[in-house]
């Protein structure tokens, strides 16, 4: 790795925007980095910026993207780095009530599913975390 830091694509407080330097963050032990090779603005991050949707000032927005696997957590199985990657928008647990009853998008509770900017920070930066990657991440043939 030849820099420590990357950036990243943020909303310092409602009505702004600015990219930033942000730490490469470090997969945990389910977890995957993806590097990003394409994402996308959707309309909740526009809705977030203006304010409906409350998250943390400097959060990283975004929850659409591409990539190749960067790095990859202790317990991760079935993905290797350098591998093309998608990844959802809603990154459940899958070892909640909801999410063994089905309901995965309600993980932990209603809209639960959606983590990225709302728990998490998103990926509309260089590199990006999936949580529970063994089930929120699939091989991907984009280029």
């Amino acid at each position: 790795m030849s820099s420590s830091t990357m950036k990243a694509f943020v909303m310092p407080e409602v009505g702004k925007t600015a990219v930033v330097d942000k730490p490469i963050p470090d997969p945990g032990p389910d977890d995957v980095i993806v590097k990003t090779t394409h994402a996308l603005i959707c309309t909740s991050d526009v809705h977030t910026v203006a304010g409906v949707l409350p998250v943390n000032p400097g959060v990283t927005l975004g929850h659409e993207a591409l990539g190749v696997v960067y790095a990859t957590g202790s317990n991760v199985t079935g993905f290797v780095e350098g591998q093309r990657v998608a990844v959802n928008a809603i990154t459940p647990c899958f070892q909640c009530r909801y999410c063994q009853t089905g309901y995965t998008s309600q993980c932990g509770g209603p809209l639960g599913g959606y983590k990225y900017t709302a728990v998490n920070d998103g990926n509309l930066a260089e590199y990006f975390v999936v949580p529970h990657a063994m089930a929120n991440l699939a091989p991907s043939p984009m280029r």
